[in-house]
């Protein structure tokens, strides 16, 4: 099920400290709600908005840093044999209360997974002591899904890179006016 693949993702040593951890889940009329700890932070979309006025060199290092954390975490997810389908501004978390800026994904949509993950992952996992056998493809669509999770990242960490630069000029030219304004 659905939570058993986020605890496997959240304790997992190569994505553990990209995931934010269910604290605890209920099921009720067919949908799962999940409980997540309080975080302390903005998402990517308004994080972005406050690195606007920092200096250009500022501005380059925090973003080279997400930059590096969403990487690492986003690929370490994939070599899971899973994808995350819905990356995007809001899904991505910053905790501005640490010297470190740490960088987490919010991980929730997962009903999309391949359905032979949870035959070949969650259940080897259960059987201890069993030979290893070679892990078979997830799904023929996989990497169809990982392509895609890849342009969706590309273009969001894009924009981050130009956020500043296009927010001043727009602001610059908004300045501007013409003889008709």
């Amino acid at each position: 099920n659905s939570v058993e693949l986020l605890n496997y993702i959240y304790y997992n040593k190569s994505t553990k400290d990209y995931i934010i951890p269910i604290l605890d889940h209920k099921t009720y009329d067919g949908f799962i709600y999940l409980i997540f700890p309080y975080y302390k932070g903005y998402n990517l979309e308004q994080f972005k908005k406050n690195l606007v006025n920092l200096e250009t060199g500022q501005y380059k290092t925090i973003v080279k840093h997400i930059i590096k954390k969403v990487l690492q975490g986003i690929s370490n997810i994939h070599q899971l044999g899973i994808y995350y389908g819905n990356i995007n501004e809001r899904n991505i978390l910053v905790n501005t209360n640490n010297k470190k800026l740490k960088v987490n994904v919010k991980f929730f949509n997962i009903s999309n997974q391949p359905h032979n993950f949870y035959k070949t992952n969650l259940s080897q996992k259960k059987k201890k002591g069993s030979k290893k056998t070679k892990k078979s493809n997830p799904s023929s669509n996989l990497n169809t899904h990982i392509k895609t999770d890849i342009k969706d990242l590309a273009s969001l960490l894009l924009d981050l890179i130009a956020y500043k630069y296009l927010d001043e000029h727009n602001n610059t030219s908004r300045k501007k006016k013409g003889i008709l304004d």
